[in-house]
């Protein structure tokens, strides 16, 4: 009977053993590690990974996993008491956490995120357009990655796929003209063109600047720029010149301070795709067509984002085109069309051609290359004149608007008769251009303008009479003369 007790005793001893401890073994990984890979990444973004806690063992309790998590020595310190990390999770005398009831996976990845920049991360790797995959040590990681914002905190006891939650910071760019918003437009060297670019920050995202590139033939206003209407503020910092890092034109810096704001709100625990905190802004500015405009072709204005460490957003482009059309002052001979010198003419936007209102324009070549070439001049500019004279060749003028111009002929040509109303030239469909072989103007296109030479008209008292008149008084003087030698040798005799 005794035997048998002792028998009974060991078998329940045994029994107590297997209960307290089965997670400890028979449910330990196989393997010493697990992957994680991170899908939908930004390419060319460099992604870190910290590992938190040591897996010491992983089990299973009401279907869920039961894991024995160890703080590493790199953890330790943000875990101490009065430290951040102790406002989350209470360490044991051995390093065992435990989490604290009321708080949120969302701010203790934040505080993580912080003490992060301080340690070593167990592993680096760059973004491909697939994805970023990491092999790791049985462990809790916190995932962070170059575009700013907390990318993952989780368990790497098994293979794990987690998806970036960080969204991609964008920009739209239209030229904005009364109410309308327009990717290309049309203008006149002088003219002032407003820029609209609609930006999208994203949650946390670091180091966002906005660039933007003009065209020599664009002058940026730093005056007029604009966040959402209002004039600027600690919001951004507008950096031009020497300032810009990248050879643009200008760039505006988005403080970190305004874009921690954006705050994450979908938990950063979970691998779902919930809506992403962000925040649409408007930024508006203007700049001035100067005299190095593109008349031949267009001047552009194109804007990108950069973001994190290495982000680059796609470029958003805007165009200004420009207006010209050629003039052929001409006369006909014999039933041709020939090029007439020496009319002079001013231009005017206004059809009454208010004095005054000439619009200056400046000479850019001559007619060697079988045209002369005008542009409009950019204020006072230097050699601005206010009228043309034509000569034996087309004259071409450049830099308008597309708009109804009116030309107005000061002075015609000797013996010719002046035009007596203004010439409508008509932009508003396209350029006006001709096409002249052997100086003589062939086609109907271009803008032309015609001088009728002056006529000779009949009067009374023409030449015929004063001929007799003349010979009449001739014949009188020789009669009068003889007349008188006749008498004195008359006395004589």
């Amino acid at each position: 009977m005794k035997a048998l007790k002792k028998v009974l005793a060991l078998c329940l001893a045994a029994i107590l053993l297997l209960a307290l401890c089965p997670a400890a073994f028979a449910d330990t990984p196989s393997g010493t590690n697990a992957t994680i890979t991170i899908a939908d990444t930004k390419e060319g973004e460099t992604y870190k990974i910290y590992r938190m806690f040591d897996v010491l063992s992983v089990g299973e309790a009401d279907g869920s996993a039961q894991i024995s998590y160890k703080v590493t020595d790199a953890w330790a310190n943000f875990f101490k008491q009065g430290a951040e990390g102790a406002k989350f999770i209470t360490l044991s005398e051995n390093g065992y956490p435990t989490w604290k009831a009321g708080k949120t996976a969302a701010d203790f990845a934040k505080a993580a995120k912080t003490y992060a920049a301080s340690v070593t991360a167990t592993d680096t790797k760059t973004a491909t357009a697939t994805g970023v995959t990491f092999t790791l040590p049985l462990g809790y990681y916190f995932v962070n990655s170059s575009l700013g914002a907390v990318c993952n905190l989780t368990s790497a006891y098994q293979n794990f796929i987690i998806h970036e939650k960080n969204g991609i910071p964008t920009v739209v760019k239209k030229i904005l003209e009364g109410n309308q918003e327009k990717d290309s437009n049309v203008a006149a060297i002088g003219d002032i063109v407003t820029y609209q670019s609609k930006v999208k920050l994203t949650q946390g995202t670091k180091n966002i600047v906005y660039h933007d590139v003009m065209t020599e033939g664009l002058t940026f206003n730093p005056g007029s720029f604009r966040l959402d209407g209002v004039a600027l503020t600690d919001v951004v910092t507008v950096r031009t010149g020497d300032e810009v890092t990248d050879g643009c034109t200008f760039e505006v810096v988005f403080s970190q301070e305004y874009l921690n704001t954006l705050d994450i709100n979908r938990d950063p625990n979970t691998s779902g795709t919930g809506a992403l905190k962000e925040k649409n802004v408007t930024l508006t500015y203007t700049a001035t067509i100067n005299k190095q405009a593109r008349v031949d072709d267009k001047d552009t204005n194109r804007a990108h984002l950069t973001f994190g460490d290495q982000g680059k957003s796609a470029y958003s482009t805007v165009e200004t085109s420009y207006r010209a059309f050629d003039l052929i002052k001409f006369t006909t001979k014999n039933e041709n069309k020939v090029f007439l010198e020496n009319a002079e003419f001013s231009l005017y936007k206004d059809q009454a051609c208010t004095a005054g209102h000439e619009i200056k324009l400046v000479l850019v070549s001559d007619a060697d290359a079988g045209t002369t070439v005008y542009r409009v001049a950019v204020g006072n500019e230097q050699g601005a004149i206010d009228r043309i004279k034509t000569g034996a060749k087309l004259i071409t003028i450049k830099g308008l608007d597309d708009a109804i111009y009116y030309l107005k002929e000061i002075a015609a040509p000797r013996g010719y008769n002046p035009l007596t109303t203004p010439v409508a030239v008509n932009l508003t469909n396209g350029n006006l251009k001709a096409t002249v072989e052997e100086n003589f103007y062939q086609d109907r296109t271009g803008v032309q303008v015609e001088n009728q030479a002056g006529t000779t008209l009949p009067s009374t008292g023409g030449m015929g009479t004063t001929l007799f008149y003349v010979v009449g008084g001739l014949l009188m003087a020789a009669a009068a003369v003889l007349l008188i030698a006749k008498k004195r040798m008359g006395k004589n005799a």
